[in-house]
């Protein structure tokens, strides 16, 4: 999500208090099902989000990453989509 899909504003001024912000996903990330990345989410390449995760913030490439909100709970892993 890029945005709240709604506007919050401040009453007196009418200015907008919750601005749509990009998203960026690099290559090679899966995403576990029924995960969400909100709005000015990073993630870096080769991430593993574990399921229903969360993401919020900024997350390291090659990192395995779980929960409410998504965190690192490991480093420096890849996957591969075939079994080995």
């Amino acid at each position: 999500m890029c945005s709240d899909s709604h506007s919050v504003v401040d009453l007196e001024s009418g200015l907008r208090l919750n601005p749509a912000k990009d998203v960026e996903i690099g290559d090679h990330v899966w995403l576990g099902a029924n995960t969400a990345v909100l709005k000015g989410s990073r993630i870096g390449r080769n991430c593993v989000i574990g399921f229903r995760s969360v993401v919020t913030g900024t997350l390291p490439p090659s990192s395995l990453c779980l929960g409410i909100p998504a965190q690192v709970t490991r480093t420096q892993i890849g996957w591969k989509r075939e079994l080995i």
